[in-house]
């Protein structure tokens, strides 16, 4: 957790499923939809 999934969810790579309970056994991570670049249509 803290030397992969943490530094993951702080650099806005991963996104939990299930941001509001942590902690909960069902709690999986997904990767975070890229934003476009600036000046694409």
């Amino acid at each position: 957790m803290e030397v992969y999934i943490n530094p993951m969810l702080a650099a806005g790579v991963l996104k939990m499923t299930e941001p509001d309970n942590p902690t909960s056994r069902n709690q999986m991570y997904v990767t975070a939809e890229e934003a476009p670049e600036h000046g694409e249509a």
